[in-house]
Parts: structure tokens; C-alpha cells; sequence
């Protein structure tokens, strides 16, 4: 059995997770194929890449945007999109 530390952990975890996902899903809905969005699971052998490249030692929810680092954090969504939003508009003029 669990403890009630533990238990917190566990809930804040669970909390996180389902924050996160509905924070790329309304990504997802806003830039439709505007943007890939990639979630690499912490378990996975490919996490020791993203660490090593980006500096992504964090046990926490890393954001990493066209090869930075952003968040280590699951931001604000007005906050993510006004950096997405940024970067988008940079690729336009340059393309322009």
C-alpha cells in the first residue's frame, strides 16, 4: 500500500498528466497541422537523447520547441501560444 506522501505524488502526477493532455488538445484544435507535437514517455530509451540535446534532465513535463527548451513546467496555454505564435509568425517572414 501507498503511503500518504506517496499517495499525494501519485495524485499530483495523475493532476499533471491530464493537464497536460488537455493542453495539447487545445493546441491541437487552435494549429490543427500548423504544428507537430511529439510526447516521448520518460520510460522510453529515447528520453536519454532529449536529455543530452536539450538539457532535459527535468522530472518534469519538458516543452521543447524547434530546439529549445521552453518549459520545464506545463505552461499557462496563453503563454505557450504566444510563443508558438511567435515562432509561426517568424517562419512567415522568413519564407516571405
Amino acid at each position: 500500500m501507498f503511503s500518504k506522501e506517496e499517495q499525494a505524488v501519485l495524485l499530483k502526477q495523475q493532476e499533471n498528466t491530464r493537464a497536460m493532455w488537455e493542453l495539447l488538445r487545445l493546441l491541437k484544435e487552435r494549429y490543427g497541422d500548423k504544428i507537430c507535437i511529439s510526447v516521448v514517455d520518460s520510460r522510453s530509451p529515447i528520453v536519454l537523447w532529449y536529455a543530452i540535446r536539450y538539457g532535459a534532465w527535468s522530472t518534469f513535463t519538458t516543452w521543447i520547441l524547434n530546439g529549445r527548451k521552453i518549459f520545464e513546467v506545463i505552461p499557462k496555454r496563453e503563454e505557450l501560444e504566444r510563443i508558438i505564435d511567435s515562432e509561426l509568425q517568424s517562419r512567415v517572414e522568413v519564407s516571405a
